[in-house]
């Protein structure tokens, strides 16, 4: 006697259940965060911007400000290499 057999669409299972989601992090980052990484208030870091000791970042609008988190990063390893 033949079955019958339905299709259906197969679910995708996750390789690890308990493993926390992994993103990487961001190419574009906030003031707040460049304070974070810098490990500096935001008023020394518009000081630090405003006397050319550190990178201004990039204007997306008059309000919105990013930095690229490599410039950063590579301005942290400039300061403790020296």
């Amino acid at each position: 006697m033949l079955q019958h057999h339905t299709a259906t669409a197969a679910m995708p299972v996750p390789r690890n259940v308990d493993a926390p989601e992994r993103r990487e992090p961001s190419l574009l980052i906030d003031l707040k965060e460049v304070c974070a990484l810098v490990a500096v208030s935001e008023s020394t870091l518009r000081r630090m911007m405003d006397a050319g000791d550190f990178p201004k970042g990039k204007a997306l609008s008059r309000q919105v400000r990013r930095w690229r988190r490599a410039d950063v990063e590579a301005w942290i390893a400039e300061k403790f290499d020296a």
